[in-house]
């Protein structure tokens, strides 16, 4: 069984990539057409990233990586989605990047096309390629905490962390609590859930997480700098205008499509986010919906992009 497993695997990668050569090669003829194989690209690459959760999911009982659950940094970074996937993807580094954002912050880039990393471990790493302002991290933080053995994480997407599953060591969680005081409740746990074809799992991102509350607001300018880590307007993380007013993402079901950068907005990112609700939930927060409309407009850089509830006062 393990052997059909492997050889199924290896021919989904071999055709997968033939397409993307293919789409790159003939995509790029005519007016635009470099950013649309680009955009095929990424589409793809996040079809990968399916085949990959869904075999993880076969392999573990249905239920999600442990993602974002501890303490500290140091386990934290053993536990996201590109330390737990490794094993199906093999390192290869090209599919953790969407081809609109392959420089890291660490080599310079800022902005939209900016990818996030490169993380402590640079081939070669003399210390100077890595700033706290480049990086939106100070390197005493993080210098040993990444797995020595795979040296030099970057990518340009980034994983709804709500679709985390339950660690063995439950001793890490601290009063239903998940890292950043996000509550138990909101957590996914599992794959197998009702509509799981409204919920993000993994897409294009300024940073390899977040964890969006439906109180969170847009930037009010398009970001140059990746956003800082916290617990606050974690949606911004994902908010990037990578493809002309949208972002690709995978959803928890397997599947793969553009969202609008609105459209964010009226996802349901986690088990305790309410899209439309007038009513308080037992945090004190209304939706997502009356949330912006209480902000009374989309900021001027949003603006020209497609509505999809209506935030007027």
């Amino acid at each position: 069984m393990k052997a059909k497993v492997d050889l199924s695997k290896k021919d989904i990668f071999v055709a997968l990539g033939c397409i993307i050569f293919l789409v790159m090669n003939i995509g790029a003829i005519g007016s635009g057409g470099r950013m649309r194989a680009k955009n095929a690209v990424c589409q793809s690459n996040l079809r990968q990233w399916g085949v990959m959760f869904q075999m993880y999911a076969e392999d573990n009982d249905g239920e999600l990586g442990d993602g974002n659950w501890c303490e500290n940094w140091g386990s934290r970074c053993y536990r996201e989605w590109i330390n737990y996937l490794r094993p199906y993807y093999d390192n290869k580094r090209e599919l953790c990047l969407c081809p609109m954002a392959t420089k890291p912050w660490s080599r310079g880039a800022r902005g939209k096309y900016s990818a996030w990393g490169i993380f402590p471990g640079i081939e070669p790493y003399d210390g100077t390629d890595w700033t706290a302002e480049a990086a939106g991290y100070d390197l005493a933080r993080l210098e040993g905490a990444w797995p020595p053995e795979y040296p030099g994480d970057r990518g340009s997407y980034g994983m709804n962390d709500w679709c985390s599953g339950m660690p063995e060591d439950k001793g890490k969680i601290a009063d239903g609590t998940m890292t950043g005081g996000r509550p138990l409740a909101g957590a996914w746990l599992t794959f197998n859930v009702k509509d799981a074809d409204t919920i993000p799992l993994l897409l294009d991102a300024y940073f390899l997480f977040g964890y969006p509350r439906q109180y969170d607001r847009p930037a009010s300018f398009e970001p140059q700098v990746a956003p800082a880590e916290g617990t606050a307007d974690n949606m911004r993380h994902f908010c990037v205008n990578r493809h002309n007013g949208y972002v690709n993402s995978l959803f928890l079901d397997f599947s793969v499509r553009p969202v609008g950068l609105k459209e964010l907005w009226i996802q349901k990112w986690s088990r305790i986010y309410t899209i439309d609700s007038t009513v308080p939930d037992e945090y004190g927060n209304l939706g997502a919906i009356q949330n912006m409309q209480a902000l009374g407009a989309w900021p001027d850089w949003m603006a020209e992009f497609k509505d999809y509830f209506d935030i007027t006062p």
